[in-house]
């Protein structure tokens, strides 16, 4: 380093005030913005760490006698002109589920979100609320509505964990249901499973939870797809708790194609259709036996419905198909053919209910 001499020092202090301290030619101060403050959502005063929004302040109270309400995403704070109070909400909740059957589920579901959406504004969680989210999502559920699914049960189980009365064990059956129907689509998905199992078994009613047949029927069906158990899910498939079967009608194909590479790998060279549709879930073992192949009341239905399926699956089929009954599978030679067959009816954006000619007859009518 140089010697800090007095010549060294004052060249250093030229060329300091030559450039400005490091700024460039006709700069400025550095800008530094000043740090916004915090503001309450609804009012005018400033809030601080320790203060908070007196949000009962802003409590809207509804003054509309209007049964009908189109929903309406707020812009801005809400109208209690065009509010329901309470008492109204009861009524129009009401008349929504009377005329659902008439006006059918999107204009349900617009009708329900209205009511959910004078509800919030109001502040109002009590039984009305937990009845208007769970018949919202009991039809959401019936009308495969996932999103307008997801927002009531996130809702509900808020609701449900603060101890206000309704169905808690009919929801807990459908969380179970639910993530173990995601986890099935997405493998990586396990964790949420682990967590709707959680709030079934170690939530403050877990006694009551788990001696409730819904919530058993859900767990037994989980715990069927984890061990790969097959014919015990197909015959809890069967069983019908609420809306239980909605859930497990969607990958139930997807269990039974898997059994059916377990069943012609296992059983070769043949195997009599009669067993093989036992355990595919085709007929009701009954007093049957699914070894011997025994009759069961339901067979002839069942075994032609298995024919078809596995014909339309790609398993090789040996005997005349009007005489179910004396045909086998011929495992040997399936191995390596089956395969889940496209759906015919299937739509591009996956949504039947969304294609533009059914769209414009409902708005027509």
């Amino acid at each position: 380093a140089l010697a800090a001499n007095p010549e060294e020092i004052a060249r250093r202090q030229r060329r300091a005030a030559k450039y400005g301290g490091g700024a460039a030619d006709g700069a400025g101060a550095s800008y530094q913005p000043e740090r916004p403050k915090r503001i309450a959502l609804l009012g005018d005063e400033t809030t601080t760490e320790d203060k908070e929004v007196q949000w009962d302040k802003y409590t809207v109270q509804g003054s509309s006698e209007a049964l009908e309400k189109r929903y309406l995403r707020l812009t801005s704070a809400p109208d209690p002109t065009t509010v329901r109070p309470p008492g109204v909400l009861e009524k129009a909740l009401a008349h929504v589920l009377e005329q659902h059957k008439v006006h059918g589920y999107f204009w349900t579901c617009d009708q329900l979100k209205a009511i959910r959406q004078d509800l919030t504004v109001q502040r109002i969680k009590n039984e009305l609320t937990v009845r208007v989210y769970e018949e919202h999502a009991r039809l959401a559920i019936i009308d495969g509505d996932v999103v307008n699914y997801n927002q009531c049960a996130a809702q509900l189980l808020e609701l449900h964990t603060a101890g206000i009365a309704g169905c808690h064990a009919e929801f807990a059956a459908y969380r179970v249901l639910y993530c173990l129907l995601t986890s099935e689509l997405n493998t990586e998905r396990h964790l949420d499973t682990l967590a709707a199992l959680k709030t079934v078994c170690c939530s403050k009613d877990s006694g009551k939870l788990l001696s409730d047949p819904a919530v058993k029927h859900a767990l037994g069906v989980r715990a069927a797809v984890y061990t790969n158990a097959y014919v015990t899910l197909f015959r809890l498939a069967k069983e019908r708790h609420n809306l239980n079967g909605v859930f497990i009608d969607q990958f139930i194909d997807k269990a039974r194609f898997a059994a059916c590479n377990t069943i012609v790998r296992a059983y070769r060279p043949n195997m009599a259709l009669p067993p093989a549709a036992m355990m595919l879930g085709f007929c009701s073992t009954g007093d049957g036996d699914t070894v011997t192949g025994k009759a069961s009341e339901d067979e002839p239905a069942g075994l032609g419905e298995c024919y078809e399926w596995l014909r339309a699956h790609g398993a090789v089929l040996v005997g005349d198909p009007s005489a179910a009954a004396a045909c086998k599978i011929d495992c040997k030679e399936s191995v390596g053919k089956l395969a889940v067959p496209e759906k015919v009816e299937a739509v591009a954006h996956g949504d039947v209910n969304m294609s533009v000619e059914n769209f414009l007859t409902k708005a027509i009518a």
